[in-house]
């Protein structure tokens, strides 16, 4: 992304997985990318409490642990895209947050309904096979989406006809731009 945005282009990552989130700053650091890219070991959300993440290596996800015995278990500290990049110019948003995508999508409708400095494009991977059936529906993301001004479209073109996203097993595509 670092390269894709140019040279007075930045990149703002969140990555709440301490694991990847070494990963990402080695990442920096080779590619020399320091002036460019800022990493923040932070999950995204919609508020400022902290979140319960559970992770085996590289893997992780958000999640709530009451009456569950769930190892490798971490508090992570979170806000909302609202919080973090208020007064920022954004250009384009990617969110890959493993089921936490309806969170984040409350956290950031005053970022995508901004008169300027709005994203133009967001790209997410929506994980329907880790959402609560009750709390998450790839609905109440669309209309998020659409009720801020954006076109969406689900870029998994191999769908059988009148396949729902909450049907899927694997992960969901999802384009968005600004119409306005």
């Amino acid at each position: 992304m670092a390269e894709k945005s140019g040279k007075r282009g930045r990149v703002i990552a969140f990555e709440p997985n301490p694991y990847t989130f070494n990963l990402l700053r080695k990442n920096i650091s080779l590619n020399l990318l320091g002036s460019r890219v800022k990493a923040y070991n932070i999950a995204v959300s919609d508020n400022d409490k902290p979140v319960t993440l559970f992770q085996d290596g590289p893997e992780s996800r958000i999640i709530s642990v009451s009456g569950q015995d769930m190892r490798n278990i971490s508090i992570i500290p979170a806000n909302s895209l609202d919080r973090l990049l208020e007064g920022r110019k954004v250009d384009i948003i990617k969110i890959d947050t493993e089921g936490h995508e309806i969170e984040v999508m409350r956290g950031s409708v005053n970022l995508l309904r901004r008169k300027r400095g709005y994203p133009r494009f967001i790209f997410m991977e929506l994980h329907p096979y880790r959402w609560d059936r009750q709390a998450q529906n790839s609905e109440a993301i669309m209309k998020s989406l659409r009720d801020s001004g954006y076109a969406v479209e689900i870029t998994n073109t191999e769908w059988p006809p009148g396949t729902r996203i909450e049907d899927s097993e694997g992960v969901v595509g999802l384009f968005a731009a600004r119409e306005n």
